[in-house]
């Protein structure tokens, strides 16, 4: 236990989950971003032509700022409460919830561009890795299982029933 007031620990949390989701869908795209660049120039190391690290940084800084934290902000918060509410505060389940998140993004942008094809599925599937890092990274600011709160309201017990011929019975 903390020695900490309820009121500082509540604002903990609140603080780190604001930083969660700020940081989670910019590294989560900078980490897809870089895998995928790092397997493309891996299958055609001759033809590949890699982008200037600065350029490659802060496109992937506004990819996942302009499309990854709106859909964290929008999605992220009632997911979370969900999964606490739930108790499904392992990191798994953070992850799979991100990378839900970033499917969601992937078909929101598909429809917006209307488009379909090999470079949106593409695009796609590094928007859904990018929503599962971030869920990842959100997990590891956040810490949601430390929670000593992450719990579901108590279930009110079922009466017992009881049969014919049990003890007790006139």
């Amino acid at each position: 236990m903390s020695n900490q007031p309820a009121d500082t620990t509540q604002r903990n949390r609140l603080i780190r989950a604001i930083i969660g989701l700020v940081l989670a869908p910019i590294v989560g795209a900078i980490v897809s971003v870089a895998i995928t660049f790092g397997f493309a120039s891996f299958l055609n190391p001759i033809g590949w032509t890699s982008p200037s690290t600065f350029d490659l940084l802060f496109g992937t800084v506004s990819i996942g700022a302009v499309a990854g934290c709106p859909a964290a902000f929008i999605l992220g918060p009632p997911i979370h409460i969900w999964l606490q509410y739930h108790r499904w505060v392992g990191v798994h389940h953070y992850i799979a919830f991100g990378a839900l998140i970033g499917l969601i993004t992937a078909l929101a942008l598909a429809v917006f561009f209307m488009q379909a094809g090999g470079a949106i599925a593409i695009i796609g599937f590094m928007i859904i890795f990018a929503g599962a890092v971030g869920g990842l990274v959100f997990w590891l600011i956040r810490r949601p299982d430390r929670d000593a709160t992450a719990s579901a309201p108590p279930r009110a017990a079922a009466p017992a029933h009881r049969t014919h011929g049990q003890a007790g019975d006139t």
